[in-house]
C-alpha cells in the first residue's frame, strides 16, 4: 500500500539545519529498525534449532499431465507457476489466482533456496501446462515456528499449475552487487539489505511486520542452502548465483 504524500501549498527550500535534522531523524529510524531486528534475532536464538527430518517426503498427486510432457523443470530453471495454498484445517492462506493481484503468476529460480524446501521439491520435474497437488509436512514447510498467518507444525497443501519454464537471462555479477563492503563474503545483513532495496524498488511494503517476518524467513532459507560450511557467511565459491 502506497502512502499518499501531503501536498505543499508552495515550494520549500530546506536550509542546512533542516537537512541535518532530517538526516538525524533518518538515522534514528534506521537504528530503531536494526534494534527491532536484533530483538527478533535474540528471540529466534532462544527457540530450539529445528532439524529437517532426512526421511521427510512430500505427497505428490498429478492432476493433469499434457501428452507432450518432455521439457521438465530442473534446478537452475526460471519457473512461472500459479498456485493456491491451504493449511491443514482447510484455511486458504495464499493464492496467485486472485483478481486483486491481477492473476499474476509466481516466478522464481529453482535451486536458490528462496522458497520452502517442500514447495521447491513439488515444483521439480513438472512440464508446461502440468497441474499437481502437493502436501508438505511441517519439517519441509515452516516447521515449528510457522510464518505470518501460518502457525507452527502446519501441514500445507498446494495446487500448482506450471505456466512456463525459462532459462534465466544472463545477469550481472550479483555477488559483487550484494557484497557492499567488498570482503568477498556475503553476510546476512548484506543479503537482507540488498533484497529489501529490491523489494522497495518494486513497491513492496517493507515496513509491514508480516513482510519483515517473511523477509527474514527467505534470508534464512538462502543461508540454509548457500552457506555450506555454516560459518555464517556465503563465500564467493559457495554462492550459486551469477558472479
Amino acid at each position: 500500500m502506497k502512502m499518499k504524500r501531503k501536498r505543499r501549498t508552495k515550494p520549500m527550500i530546506k536550509d542546512q539545519h533542516e537537512d541535518q535534522k532530517s538526516k538525524k531523524k533518518s538515522e534514528e529510524q534506521d537504528d530503531h529498525e536494526e534494534e527491532d531486528d536484533e530483538e527478533e534475532d535474540e528471540e529466534d536464538e532462544h527457540e530450539d534449532e529445528e532439524e529437517v527430518d532426512p526421511n521427510a517426503k512430500i505427497d505428490v498427486h498429478d492432476l493433469f499431465t499434457p501428452k507432450d510432457c518432455v521439457n521438465k523443470s530442473k534446478s537452475g530453471d526460471l519457473v512461472v507457476i500459479h498456485y493456491t495454498g491451504w493449511m491443514d484445517d482447510g484455511t486458504l492462506f495464499d493464492t496467485t489466482i486472485d483478481a486483486t493481484k491481477g492473476y499474476m503468476p509466481f516466478e522464481f529460480m529453482l535451486g536458490t533456496g528462496t522458497v520452502i524446501k517442500g514447495f521447491e521439491r513439488g515444483v521439480l520435474d513438472m512440464c508446461r501446462g502440468q497441474k499437481r497437488e502437493i502436501v508438505i509436512p511441517p519439517s519441509l514447510g515452516y516447521g515449528k515456528r510457522g510464518a505470518g498467518e501460518i502457525p507452527g507444525n502446519s501441514t500445507l497443501t498446494y495446487e500448482l499449475e506450471m505456466f512456463d519454464i525459462r532459462k534465466p537471462p544472463p545477469q550481472a555479477d550479483m555477488f559483487s552487487l550484494i557484497d557492499s563492503n567488498g570482503d568477498k563474503k556475503l553476510s546476512k545483513k548484506e543479503i537482507s539489505e540488498y533484497m529489501k532495496a529490491q523489494a522497495e524498488a518494486h513497491g513492496m511494503p517493507t515496513y509491514d511486520k508480516k513482510w519483515r517476518k517473511h523477509h527474514k524467513t527467505v534470508v534464512a532459507n538462502i543461508f540454509d542452502h548457500e552457506d555450506t560450511d555454516e560459518d555464517g557467511a556465503i563465500s564467493h565459491d559457495e554462492f550459486s548465483g551469477p558472479r
